[in-house]
């Protein structure tokens, strides 16, 4: 009998089958043990992430009946799981109570907007132009129509728009201002520019709130249309671009043309002035310029912004004359004659709006939404908000032009803090957004603090009693 036959050696072989098969064993229900923890763990996710959308949801539809219901428990949704999602409905949650009306009804040609964002201008198809002061809302009821399903959340965010109390204000007609395609007012709110589609220019006087007042009118320039118009700090300084390329200088105080700017050849899709009346900027499509008019009969070009391969239009400046964003574009003009590309903002924009400080900026995507930054840090642009529901500029009279560009349907105050646009479901909306961090939790949290209403201890007393805590730390 050889070796390997010995009892010994079968004894000992048996023995290692044993301890592999029992190493094989212990590995096997490791392995299980491990799915199975990854199963409950993965459960338990699902879970949360389930009960987290539930108070989303939640949120959503007291959003109507109880502004502080719905802020709690969206803010209680993002701590629990700060998904997109979440993260979404409770931004349009703190916006949906800080939303007006400007225009109940009616397609919107133009509009303009003071720095203080307490007058607002707007062309309206059919009823002509017409003056609102936003500072005393009249309450207007509106339906809720919102589901508690995952379908219905998304639609609110998307759609936006849905809400109870929307205030909306009493308009003042601007007599003999029928087809206006170009607005402006004032930094101090108290004048305005008209701007009409046979291109005559008109300056009217705000500071009465019932009878606004015209005091000046110029008639047309060869019948082209006003495309863009600016209006210096002073009230009278005027720049106004036309269909053809044309760009002129207007003291309308006294209905004089002061100077012409050479060098564009198409449509202008923009004209900026700043505060002052000495730094102007001008576009059109495939070129723009950088002009010093501290003498306005005798203007100087002094710099230019390539605009070859430009995703995006429109254009607004800072009131110092220092930052210009052009298509989702910011530049530095501290040195005119160098324009300086700093950051591209946002891409595939139509529209473009900048506070005075150069701070905040609002685009346009054309597309039914309009986004806030802060660009405090122009090499970091932070999103602050985003506006759903944002409707188009009825622009049914440009179909017999060659024309591409288009403004944006919404803008920004010159102090940040208000934006006026489109409303999907006509008319036009404006809301409050100053103070807004661009965290939605940190806002909700900001607002829950100031809030100490027998609703928010009671909405807080329920969700301590269920699966989630305080949203705010130490609130």
């Amino acid at each position: 009998m050889s070796e390997t036959d010995s009892p010994e050696v079968r004894s000992r072989r048996t023995g290692r089958g044993a301890h592999l098969l029992a190493i094989g064993v212990a590995v096997a229900l490791l392995a299980v043990g491990v799915v199975a923890v990854v199963g409950v763990n993965k459960w338990w996710n699902v879970r949360g992430i389930s009960s987290a959308r539930e108070l989303a949801l939640r949120g959503v539809a007291a959003r109507g009946d109880d502004r502080t219901s719905a802020v709690v428990l969206g803010a209680a949704a993002v701590a629990a799981h700060p998904d997109k999602l979440n993260r979404s409905a409770l931004g349009e949650t703190l916006l949906s109570g800080r939303r007006g009306v400007a225009a109940p009804a009616g397609a919107i040609r133009a509009m303009a907007l003071s720095d203080d964002g307490r007058t607002a201008l707007m062309s309206i198809v059919d009823q002509g132009v017409t003056w609102r002061s936003l500072d005393s809302p009249i309450q207007e009821e509106v339906p809720l129509k919102l589901g508690l399903d995952e379908e219905a959340l998304e639609a609110s965010i998307e759609e936006e728009g849905r809400k109870r109390e929307a205030p909306f204000v009493a308009s003042i007609p601007l007599e003999g201002e029928a087809s206006a395609t170009a607005l402006e007012v004032s930094s101090d709110g108290r004048q305005a520019v008209i701007g009409a589609l046979d291109g005559s220019l008109g300056l009217w006087r705000l500071d009465d709130s019932a009878r606004p007042v015209r005091v000046a009118k110029v008639p047309g320039q060869n019948s082209f249309m006003v495309a863009s118009v600016a209006l210096a700090a002073d009230g009278r300084t005027v720049l106004a671009g036309y269909e053809r390329g044309s760009v002129l200088v207007w003291d309308l105080s006294r209905g004089e043309q002061l100077a012409t700017l050479p060098g564009h050849s198409s449509w202008i899709g923009g004209v900026a002035l700043s505060d002052d009346g000495r730094v102007a900027v001008t576009i059109s499509r495939g070129s723009g310029y950088v002009w010093n008019l501290a003498d306005r009969r005798s203007p100087v070009r002094v710099g230019a912004i390539p605009r070859a391969g430009v995703d995006g239009e429109g254009l607004d400046l800072s009131a110092d004359g220092r930052t210009a964003m052009i298509g989702g574009q910011l530049w530095n003009l501290s040195n005119p004659a160098r324009p300086t590309l700093v950051n591209p903002v946002a891409k595939e924009v139509d529209g473009v709006s900048l506070s005075s400080d150069g701070q905040v900026a609002l685009t346009t995507d054309g597309a039914g939404s309009a986004t806030l930054w802060r660009i405090a840090d122009p090499a970091r642009p932070v999103k602050v908000a985003e506006v759903a529901g944002v409707g188009e500029l009825d622009l049914d009279y440009l179909t017999m032009y060659d024309v591409k560009e288009s403004p944006g349907s919404a803008m920004l105050s010159g102090d940040g803090g208000t934006v006026l646009a489109v409303s999907a479901e006509g008319g036009a909306l404006f809301m409050d957004v100053a103070g807004l961090s661009g965290d939605p939790l940190r806002d909700a949290c900001a607002e829950i603090a100031e809030d100490s209403t027998a609703g928010l201890v009671s909405m807080r007393e329920r969700l301590a009693g269920g699966s989630f805590v305080e949203p705010c730390d130490g609130g």
